[in-house]
């Protein structure tokens, strides 16, 4: 955000730019003089939402900056408003995370644990929520037939694995499929 005095008067002492989301506040910056010495004077102050303690929740944001005045020369003032609408991210599922445990071939009537890692897209930043929401396993036969619903379970919101344990029926070879329900922020 850039401030513009108005006159050849420097911005003098400490002051800062809130900036706020509705009521909220979500970040402070210092302000910096251009020190120009040209009419008129003008100041900045910035932030990146990587340095944001949490991002921006999926929905509809009004964010304004608020200068606080620098004591001496200019009185606070407030930014008009801008609108920042936030749609959900999309995932991806890491499928070198998927899973089979003990291993892929296993005897009928065995215990099975299935599980996928589910992680948000590159571009999302490292301060977003995490996914949630739930992944369904389903098989497959490879010689045909129909598709069986092995189990759905929730993605941990620490780890973004989720998993499921399954005892082994049916004889044959079977394409497992593990399918992410998505959330309120991720598709």
């Amino acid at each position: 955000s850039t401030i513009n005095g108005g006159f050849p008067i420097p911005f003098s002492g400490t002051s800062n730019i809130r900036f706020v989301d509705g009521a909220s506040a979500i970040a402070t910056a210092g302000v910096t003089d251009s020190g120009s010495g040209n009419s008129p004077s003008t100041a900045t102050g910035s932030f990146s939402s990587a340095s944001l303690a949490s991002a921006l929740a999926v929905g509809t944001h009004v964010i304004q900056a608020q200068y606080q005045g620098d004591g001496t020369n200019y009185a606070p003032s407030n930014s008009s408003t801008q609108t920042i609408n936030v749609v959900p991210a999309s995932t991806s599922i890491i499928t070198s995370g998927f899973t089979a445990s003990p291993s892929r071939t296993v005897a009928s009537g065995t215990s099975v644990t299935l599980s996928v890692k589910i992680s948000p897209d590159s571009s999302v930043q490292a301060n977003a929520q995490k996914p949630s929401g739930y992944v369904t396993f389903t098989a497959t036969p490879r010689a045909g037939g129909a598709s069986t619903v092995l189990g759905s379970a929730p993605v941990n919101a620490l780890t973004g694995v989720a998993f499921v344990n399954v005892t082994t029926q049916a004889i044959g070879s079977f394409d497992v499929t593990a399918t992410y329900s998505g959330d309120g922020n991720y598709n």
